[in-house]
C-alpha cells in the first residue's frame, strides 16, 4: 500500500513532533504489521517511545473534514487497530464527534481530540 497524506495529516505530524518527549520517534504514514496475518496498515501517525525500558507505541488517526466525524469512523479505527501492536491510539478530527462516536470511543480505548484540543494542549 503507497503512503498516503494529507495537509492536515502533515500539520499534525508536525505539531505531535514538537509535543512529543527528547528521543520519542513521529513517523507520518508509518506502515504497522497485524500481528495474526503480517498485512501491514497505514498508521497515520506512529509516535515511538521508551518507557521503563519498553516500547511504547501510540497510533494517531486524523481526519480534516468539515463535517463532524460521526460513529462510523470510530468503528473502522476499531477494527483496524484490534490487531495492531499498539498501546494508545488518538482519533483526531477537525471538526469533532457525534456523541456517539465519543461514546464508542470511550468504550473501546480510543482517545478523541479536536483540532482545537490539540492546538491547546500543554
Amino acid at each position: 500500500m503507497p503512503k498516503r497524506s494529507n495537509l492536515f495529516q502533515k500539520v499534525m505530524t508536525h505539531i505531535y513532533g514538537q509535543m512529543v518527549p527528547i528521543g520519542a520517534q513521529v513517523i507520518e504514514s508509518a506502515m504497522v504489521q497485524e500481528r495474526q496475518t503480517g498485512q501491514e496498515r497505514e498508521v497515520d501517525i506512529l509516535i515511538v517511545q521508551q518507557v521503563e525500558g519498553n516500547e511504547f507505541r501510540t497510533g494517531v488517526e486524523v481526519r480534516g473534514r468539515t463535517a463532524v466525524d460521526d460513529v462510523t469512523w470510530i468503528d473502522c479505527m476499531i477494527g483496524k487497530y484490534i490487531d495492531l501492536s499498539i498501546h494508545r491510539k488518538v482519533a483526531v478530527s477537525r471538526s469533532g464527534f457525534s456523541k456517539g462516536a465519543r461514546a464508542k470511543a470511550a468504550v473501546y480505548g480510543i482517545e478523541t481530540k479536536t483540532l482545537q484540543q490539540v492546538l491547546t494542549t500543554d
